[in-house]
């Protein structure tokens, strides 16, 4: 069983790809609708031309099982005719906010358009079927999905490094690049995709295995923090496997202050991230 939906998205970086239309994401299995939202403007750079977003979306209770979708059950259409250029879509859900995760689907490096003009694109996109990975799958890439705390002066300008060592040392050393996203700014999402130092496997990891840090005294709080791998070292992945899944980083459950800073009056300048 899952009670909420996590969309992530990224839109292409070419002119005239973002659109100032709402998407609407619809759920359907067996010739039923579970789902039909759409997406309210937020805090975030809604939609933008390079610009990534993530949003949330809670399910009536007790929520719907995980089983028994196909290729065509997920789907993310729009709702005018501005038309937008979606590059990559994820969808997961989760049981509570941290009890599970489930990869639901996945579309990367996509070529199409969406508009309710039929000249100028469809009226919406299946995003299709991946499977999760179990523990021993062997990962070949990484997706980042976070966003930035909305609270004033969250956003910073300074580096941000993810590591991920196993037994034998590093296995992904990720510095976050500057991208057209809003990287890192107050209230904005960020969506990237890495390459790993050599393949690994989750099961190889512990709760000690992965450390984000910061490289200045600019201090980054965010609100959210999602790191998945994926079987693919390019091109759509056949599975993908949560490894960090942290809906709420300010809650306490990595560490209360919250802010990342090499000022230890703002914050600790790297932290352990538990395993999903």
């Amino acid at each position: 069983m899952i009670d909420r939906l996590y969309v992530g998205i990224r839109t292409h970086n070419t002119k005239d790809s973002g659109t100032n239309k709402r998407i609407v994401q619809i759920i359907n299995r067996n010739g039923t609708d579970l789902l039909h939202h759409t997406f309210p403007d937020t805090s975030q750079s809604d939609l933008e031309k390079g610009k990534a977003n993530l949003y949330r979306v809670k399910f009536d209770e007790p929520g719907i099982e995980p089983e028994g979708f196909t290729d065509s059950s997920f789907r993310i259409g729009i709702r005018g005719n501005d038309l937008w250029r979606p590059e990559h879509l994820f969808l997961w859900g989760a049981l509570g906010e941290v009890t599970e995760v489930v990869p639901l689907a996945v579309e990367t490096d996509l070529d199409v358009t969406l508009s309710t003009d039929e000249s100028e694109g469809v009226l919406s996109v299946p995003v299709r079927l991946v499977e999760s990975g179990p523990p021993s799958t062997i990962i070949n890439r990484i997706l980042v999905i976070l966003t930035t705390s909305t609270a004033e002066d969250s956003g910073t300008k300074d580096p941000i490094n993810l590591r991920i060592s196993d037994n034998t040392g590093a296995v992904v050393d990720f510095d976050f690049p500057e991208t057209p996203q809003d990287d890192r700014k107050t209230g904005e999402a960020n969506f990237y995709l890495s390459s790993v130092v050599r393949p690994f496997a989750k099961s190889d990891l512990n709760n000690e295995s992965t450390v984000l840090s910061i490289g200045g005294k600019d201090a980054w709080f965010m609100s959210r923090f999602f790191v998945f791998g994926l079987d693919t070292a390019e091109g759509r992945p056949n599975r993908i496997v949560p490894l960090i899944h942290l809906p709420f980083w300010f809650s306490g459950t990595v560490f209360k202050e919250g802010k990342l800073s090499q000022d230890p009056s703002e914050g600790k300048s790297e932290v352990f991230l538990p395993l999903a």
